[in-house]
């Protein structure tokens, strides 16, 4: 007698239950990912932007596009352009939550070795 009740009520709530859930209003386009600057992202602790890099550096484009390319990238979580020894400090999350922090030279693009 359960079954005879419980079977169709069960396929009743697995065939309801995707028209229930919440979904994204529908766009004709898909939203484009804000487009990377040749700017230092703003500082977390103070909001302002950074000193911008020299014209002459490597564009931090090809720089991000590089550390994107790496096995488990997942975002980046700060940017920084350092105009005293002329370097980006980048920090980026990774697979398992590992976040990474690297020093660029903004002239060749290359990491700074300590």
């Amino acid at each position: 007698m359960y079954r005879l009740v419980l079977i169709p009520a069960v396929a009743a709530v697995m065939l309801a239950g995707p028209a229930f859930a919440q979904t994204a209003p529908a766009t004709d386009a898909p939203a484009a990912p804000p487009a990377a600057s040749t700017e230092a992202a703003p500082s977390a602790s103070t909001d302002k932007p950074t000193t911008e890099a020299p014209a002459e550096g490597k564009k931090l484009t090809e720089i991000l596009s590089g550390i994107e390319g790496e096995p488990g990238f997942l975002r980046f979580d700060d940017i920084e352009w350092d105009s005293g020894d002329g370097t980006w400090n980048i920090e980026y999350l990774g697979t398992g939550g590992r976040k990474t922090t690297v020093e660029i030279n903004g002239t060749t693009g290359e990491p700074v070795i300590e």
